[in-house]
C-alpha cells in the first residue's frame, strides 16, 4: 500500500468520481443517457430542486444544520412520492423478511473452486478501500495504517460471511456522503447500521417513497469536489513524472477500472522509482571557502584540492546503478587527468549490495595500480558493517575511510588551486 502514491490517488480520485457521477445522471435524468429517450422532465426538475437544496443547506453556518441537507431532501423526497404520485422511480425494498440470514454452513465442497477468486476479491477490496482511506485522509491531514485497515476488513468480511452479506469493501460513493454530513470516527460506521437495520426491519414501506432522483442528487454533490484536474492543467512542467502517473491512473481507471487503473499507476510509479536508482545524482564537490561545507561545482563557488577529486554519489551502490557511477567516475578522472587521490563521499548512501562492493573493491585495484589511491568519507553504519564483513576495509589500505569530508580534504591537502570554480 506504501507504493499507492499520491498522484495515483489524484488520477484515482478523479475518474472515480467521472464514474461515479455518470451512473447517477441515468436517476436524475429518469431515463438512461445512452438511449435516444428524451430526459424526464419531472425527475430532472426534482433533481435540480434537490441539488439546490443541497447547496443551500452547505452554505448555512451552524455546523450542524449545515449536516442536514441529505437528510431534508430524502424526507422532502418522500413526501412529494406520497402526495404527488407520478411516474418517479423509487428505491424498491423486498420487505422485511429473509434481510438478516445467519449461517455457520460453508460449501467446504466448493473451497478450492472459489479460492483463487476470493483472494483477487479480497486483494481488490483492500486496494480500493485503502485508496479511498488515503484520499480522506488527506483531505483531513490525517495518516492511516495499512495494517490496521486490513484487519477491519478481515473482521467485517468474515462477519459478512455468516450472514450471507456481499464481500465488504470501502465505496467512493459511500464514503463521500458519509464525510459531507460529517462523520469524523469509525462509530458512523456502526451508527449506520443501527439506522439501516431498524429501518430495513419496520419501516421498509416508507424506504420504498425514496425517489432516485434524490439519492443521484445526494450522491453527485458529494463527489463533485473530488473532480481536480489542476495537475494536467496547470503543473505539467513542474512535475512531468508524476503528472504522468496522474495522467495514466486516471486515463485506466475510466478506461478499464478502479482496480487496474490504480495497479498501472502503481506501477508507472515504480518504474519511475526503479528508473531514478538507477541514474543516481552524482556530484563533483570542493570546499566552499572558510568554512567545513562542501557542495557541487556546478553550482556553488568551491575551492579544489590539486590532485584530490572529490565525488558524491546520493544514492545507495547496487546492482541497478553501478553502471551508471562507474562511467562517471571515468569521465570525472578524465577530465581531472592529475588525480592522485580519489575520494567517495558517501553522505547519502544508505545501502550498499555486492555488486556495489565489487565495483569499489574494481576502482581500488585499478587505482592501487596506477600509484593512486581510492578513499571513502562519512560512510553509515550499516555500509560500513557491509564493507568491514567483505574485507573491503582492509583491502584499501593504503587509502583511507574518513569520519568527515572536511577531515579528508585537511589530510589529503595538497598545494590549494586558488581559483573558484561555478
Amino acid at each position: 500500500m506504501h507504493f499507492i502514491g499520491h498522484p495515483v490517488i489524484q488520477g484515482f480520485t478523479t475518474a472515480a468520481a467521472i464514474l461515479i457521477i455518470s451512473k447517477q445522471l441515468p436517476l436524475i435524468l429518469g431515463t438512461d443517457i445512452w438511449t435516444d429517450a428524451s430526459p424526464h422532465m419531472q425527475t430532472t426538475s426534482l433533481a435540480v430542486g434537490f441539488i439546490a437544496l443541497l447547496i443551500a443547506f452547505r452554505k448555512i453556518p451552524h455546523h450542524f444544520l449545515s449536516k442536514l441537507g441529505p437528510l431534508v431532501v430524502v424526507v422532502v423526497g418522500c413526501v412529494w412520492v406520497l402526495y404527488l404520485p407520478s411516474t418517479f422511480n423509487t428505491v424498491s425494498v423486498a420487505g422485511a423478511h429473509g434481510i438478516f440470514n445467519f449461517s455457520l454452513s460453508m460449501p467446504w465442497e466448493l473451497f478450492e473452486q472459489l479460492l483463487p477468486n476470493a483472494a483477487l476479491i479480497a486483494l481488490i477490496g483492500f486496494l480500493e478501500s485503502t485508496s479511498v482511506a488515503k484520499n480522506l485522509a488527506k483531505h483531513n491531514k490525517e495518516s492511516i495504517h495499512a495494517n490496521q485497515e486490513l484487519i477491519g476488513i478481515s473482521f467485517a468480511n468474515f462477519a459478512a460471511s455468516v450472514f450471507q452479506a456481499y464481500p465488504v469493501a470501502g465505496g467512493f460513493g459511500r464514503s463521500m456522503v458519509n464525510h459531507q454530513a460529517g462523520a469524523s470516527s469509525p462509530l458512523a460506521g456502526v451508527f449506520t447500521a443501527l439506522f439501516v437495520s431498524l429501518l430495513l426491519l419496520f419501516t421498509s414501506d416508507v424506504i420504498n417513497y425514496i425517489p432516485l432522483a434524490a439519492l443521484g442528487a445526494i450522491v453527485i454533490l458529494a463527489v463533485w469536489p473530488l473532480l481536480d484536474f489542476t495537475p494536467v492543467i496547470k503543473h505539467w512542467r513542474i512535475q512531468p513524472k508524476e503528472n504522468s502517473t496522474w495522467l495514466l491512473t486516471f486515463a485506466v481507471v475510466l478506461w478499464q477500472g478502479v482496480e487496474i487503473g490504480i495497479l498501472s499507476g502503481v506501477a508507472l510509479s515504480v518504474i519511475f522509482l526503479i528508473r531514478s536508482a538507477a541514474k543516481p545524482h552524482i556530484a563533483i564537490i570542493g570546499r566552499i571557502p572558510h568554512t567545513t561545507h562542501f557542495r557541487n561545482v556546478k553550482r556553488h563557488n568551491v575551492i579544489t584540492q590539486t590532485g584530490l577529486l572529490a565525488i558524491r554519489i546520493d544514492e545507495g551502490i547496487h546492482f541497478a546503478n553501478q553502471d551508471a557511477i562507474n562511467q562517471f567516475i571515468e569521465s570525472a578522472l578524465g577530465s581531472y587527468p592529475n588525480t592522485q587521490d580519489l575520494l567517495v563521499v558517501c553522505s547519502a548512501v544508505n545501502i550498499i549490495d555486492s555488486d556495489g562492493l565489487d565495483l569499489l573493491q574494481s576502482w581500488n585495484e585499478k587505482l592501487q595500480a596506477q600509484n593512486k589511491q581510492l578513499h571513502l568519507a562519512e560512510v553509515k553504519g550499516p555500509v560500513m558493517d557491509e564493507l568491514t564483513k567483505r574485507g573491503f576495509v582492509e583491502s584499501i589500505n593504503p587509502g583511507h575511510i574518513f569520519l568527515t569530508t572536511s577531515e579528508a580534504f585537511d589530510t589529503l591537502s595538497q598545494p590549494t588551486d586558488e581559483s573558484y570554480i561555478i
